[in-house]
């Protein structure tokens, strides 16, 4: 299972600013587990205060929230299992989020693929998940290196990389 970890505390700092009649609107790929994760976290944090929807969104559907374009990209991914050694591959999603003032993608932990570039093409920004933690060895690689980022974000106005292991900036791949 893949970590949520992370949004809990955005959620929580967004408290004060919701409106208690106004549901969180949870989009999640198909299959993709953390959304059931988040919700039942959002339940338990916040019981009987605020209400949820979670809608399913298909791989390169589109969906609109408060003005803002979201459509989802499906993309390979790799996901570790430490005790086997080995690497999971799965189906996950890229964002292209389009707003008034700007246009960002958003690819997370996707292995290698030619189609990425397409993703960042013509976006203000755009924010690249690339290999940092260790991983079991395999045959193939399942996370972009920092030279793959590179290749892909060409194209946008702007490049942010964030490590696998949740900071910024290029890690051991110096």
């Amino acid at each position: 299972m893949q970590a949520i970890g992370g949004l809990l505390p955005l959620l929580a700092s967004l408290e004060p600013h919701r409106l208690e009649d106004i549901p969180l609107r949870i989009h999640s790929p198909l299959g993709e587990e953390r959304a059931a994760a988040l919700a039942e976290a959002w339940s338990h944090g916040w019981p009987n205060r605020y209400p949820l929807t979670l809608d399913a969104e298909f791989p390169g559907g589109q969906f609109e929230a408060g003005g803002v374009g979201f459509q989802t990209l499906p993309i390979r991914s790799g996901e570790p299992r430490w005790r086997d050694g080995i690497v999971d591959v799965s189906l996950a999603v890229a964002l292209q989020i389009t707003a008034p003032e700007a246009k960002v993608a958003w690819i997370p932990g996707a292995a290698p693929a030619a189609g990425l570039a397409r993703i960042c093409d013509g976006v203000d920004l755009a924010v690249v998940e690339v290999g940092v933690a260790r991983w079991p060895r395999t045959p193939e690689q399942w996370r972009l290196s920092v030279a793959d980022a590179l290749k892909i974000g060409a194209r946008a106005r702007e490049l942010w990389l964030v490590g696998d292991d949740g900071t910024f900036g290029l890690g051991e791949e110096q």
